[in-house]
């Protein structure tokens, strides 16, 4: 499908034949991005939109559905699915310089800031630490009805009733993933190229993780990825795309006419003196480079 509004054009893949062999799916698709636009109105709003409810027409469609069936498991797709996410800014904690008190205020500078995901990143906490940390985190996002992702560890974000989890290349795979936590959670994988994106996709991610565009502080490990294979990624796969690495409000510019739904920050917003007003210039910088395209 292609999408246009205001100049502005975008394809969206993916779907399923069905689609158009039953009645009545236009009306959802309809509905479906009328739910999107009320929470934000903008053209990527319809675009996300046309996203989800291509994802969902794929799943309802596996295991040969006839139309009966593919009417009845595209109804429990939509309704099972996460549909509230916004990827727009994604904040990527770092507590490894800070006491837990000035951690958890941090934290909670940037949702003031207007962060709209977090992740907890915990690559070296005991797993009792590591749950008790993201319930208090969570306590938090819920504050500000902003979901919480927990960092390769299924069990911790299972156990602090976190809203999903992320998982790397060297982590638990995708679909072992999906198939533990189910459809009503949020599943983000990293990918550094188009193979590995397209594998993610289809073994049940929601969104997608590229980087890193620009070298890293932080203390994990991190292989630079052009930003011709991020288009690339972008153009492959139906799901939000978020450009991660090293970015900030001074340097999206090299993010310029590629089709990411949004960015991912760790030390931006982690280690600025006031994380709240480095979370508004990043939102600032973000829109500004979308309404450049």
């Amino acid at each position: 499908d292609f999408i246009g509004f205001d100049g502005s054009v975008t394809e969206v893949n993916g779907g399923s034949k069905m689609l158009s062999s039953v009645t009545g799916t236009g009306c959802i698709l309809g509905a479906v991005i009328a739910t999107y636009l009320a929470r934000e109105n903008t053209f990527r709003s319809v675009v996300d939109a046309c996203r989800f409810f291509k994802k969902c027409g794929e799943e309802a469609a596996r295991n040969d559905a006839g139309n009966g069936t593919f009417m009845v498991n595209l109804i429990d797709a939509l309704a099972e699915r996460k549909i509230t996410f916004d990827p727009t800014m994604y904040f990527i904690t770092d507590s490894t310089l800070y006491e837990e008190d000035e951690f958890l205020a941090r934290v909670k500078s940037a949702l003031e800031g207007g962060v709209t995901l977090i992740q907890l990143r915990e690559k070296n906490r005991s797993t009792r630490d590591y749950i008790d940390l993201a319930k208090k985190v969570h306590a938090l996002t819920s504050e500000y009805n902003v979901p919480l992702i927990i960092d390769d560890r299924v069990d911790v974000m299972l156990a602090s009733g976190a809203e999903g989890v992320h998982v790397g290349a060297e982590d638990m795979p995708v679909k072992q993933a999906r198939k533990i936590i189910g459809n009503n959670k949020i599943l983000g994988a990293t990918a550094k190229t188009v193979e590995a994106a397209l594998k993610a996709y289809e073994d049940g991610a929601d969104y997608l993780g590229v980087g890193a565009i620009y070298p890293t502080t932080t203390k994990v490990k991190t292989v630079l990825t052009s930003t011709e294979t991020l288009d690339a990624i972008t153009k492959a796969v139906p799901i939000p795309v978020n450009a991660i690495g090293g970015l900030n409000s001074t340097n999206l510019g090299v993010l310029k006419g590629i089709d990411i739904a949004g960015i991912c920050a760790v030390s931006a917003i982690m280690k600025a003196d006031d994380p709240k007003r480095a979370a508004e210039e990043l939102r600032e910088a973000f829109a500004d480079l979308r309404r450049s395209r």
